[in-house]
C-alpha cells in the first residue's frame, strides 16, 4: 500500500508540471497518443500500472480491488486530494478499458 502511495506521488511529481501543458511537438501529436477531450495526455498502461501498484500480469479484479483499496486511502474526505482520486480513477479506466 505504502508502495502504491509513494509510485503515485512520484508519478504527480514528475507530470504535474505538464498537466495543462500543450505540446507542438510533433513526436506527442501523433495518431497514437492518446488524448482527451481537452488535448492533454492521457496516461499509459504501464503508468497505470505502476499508479496502483501492480503488475502487469494483474486482472480486471485485481485491478479493481487496487483501486477500491488506494481510493479508501486517499479519499479527498480523509486528507488525500481530487487529483489524487482522478489519478486513481484513470488508471483504472486505462487498465479496464472504461
Amino acid at each position: 500500500m505504502r508502495q502504491s502511495i509513494a509510485v503515485l506521488r512520484a508519478y504527480l511529481a514528475q507530470s504535474g508540471s505538464q498537466l495543462d501543458y500543450k505540446t507542438a511537438d510533433a513526436r506527442l501529436t501523433g495518431p497514437t497518443v492518446k488524448r482527451d477531450g481537452n488535448g492533454h495526455l492521457h496516461m499509459s498502461r504501464e503508468q497505470a500500472f505502476e499508479v496502483l501498484g501492480l503488475a502487469p500480469s494483474a486482472d480486471a479484479q485485481e485491478i479493481r480491488t487496487a483501486h477500491r483499496r488506494l481510493e479508501q486511502l486517499l479519499d479527498p474526505q480523509l486528507g488525500g486530494t481530487a487529483y489524487l482520486s482522478m489519478k486513481i480513477n484513470e488508471a483504472r479506466d486505462v487498465l479496464l478499458g472504461e
